[in-house]
């Protein structure tokens, strides 16, 4: 653990240049010493300000920063200033954040159902500019749906109870949200640069609610469980982005650092 967390460290140079990353990191391991003594910490780096309740916070909105300049900067796949993304279980803002980093132009759609995360996620996406929040759940249709919340932190909550059951979480804190498509909020919305999906579990049933959404999206990046306890979904997940984008094409798998190889991980598509 302590070894990956250097070499992440000293992406942030590559990524950033020395001063900018050294900068970043002193700020960084302020906040994990806050967060190990259980305060949060506020992180503040050029356009974004970013709180951070656990050291896991921090540690995703780094790794993201890293997972994303490799997916898009460092390939040359999105040469875009100003693209637009689509932030499906946006929870706190690390992706919102990373993302805002490595283009401070994006403008950024962002989507969490729980509305005390939603109150968490706007204060950190306060001033990163052009980002919109919606306190919304995503699925196949418009209904209401248990959600079932992670007790000692956020970033595992989701819709999926088997999901949660596998990953030895309690169940008992539960709270009925209604839940839309994707298709039906995107509307409004003519291009789609990169639509990232994170649901925990649920991200099947999010694209079952977005074929006409993927339809006018070029990059789909969307997290893969490979041995947890939905992960017999994986094909329907495939045969759900075949189907709607028929010529679609698998670029890139990611890795989390923090977890065995049977776990999940990004699968980045180019679906026009």
């Amino acid at each position: 653990m302590l070894l990956t967390s250097v070499k992440f460290d000293l992406r942030i140079f590559k990524i950033l240049g020395f001063f900018p990353a050294l900068c970043f990191l002193c700020k960084k391991y302020v906040i994990v010493l806050l967060n190990l003594l259980k305060k949060p910490g506020t992180f503040r780096y050029r356009n974004i300000r970013y709180t951070s309740y656990g050291v896991s916070d921090i540690g995703t909105m780094q790794t993201g920063l890293v997972d994303l300049y490799d997916f898009f900067v460092a390939s040359h796949l999105l040469q875009k200033q100003d693209p637009v993304v689509l932030d499906i279980g946006a929870n706190i803002g690390q992706f919102a954040n990373a993302f805002k980093v490595l283009f401070p132009g994006a403008e950024i759609h962002s989507f969490e159902p729980d509305p005390d995360t939603l109150a968490k996620l706007r204060s950190n996406t306060e001033i990163a500019g052009n980002v919109r929040l919606y306190n919304k759940g995503l699925g196949s249709e418009r209904a209401t749906r248990d959600f079932y919340r992670q007790k000692t932190g956020h970033s595992m909550s989701s819709f999926n109870r088997e999901f949660v059951q596998g990953m030895n979480m309690d169940t008992d804190d539960v709270i009925r949200l209604e839940i839309d498509t994707l298709d039906n909020l995107t509307r409004d919305i003519r291009r789609i640069d990169v639509l990232k999906i994170d649901t925990e579990g649920y991200e099947l049933e999010v694209l079952k609610g977005a074929s006409q959404t993927l339809k006018k999206t070029t990059f789909l990046l969307v997290e893969v469980n490979l041995g947890r306890p939905q992960g017999f979904t994986n094909l329907e997940l495939f045969a759900s982005i075949h189907a709607a984008a028929p010529g679609a094409c698998l670029l890139k798998v990611g890795r989390n650092p923090y977890e065995p190889l049977e776990f999940a991980r990004d699968f980045l598509f180019r679906i026009r």
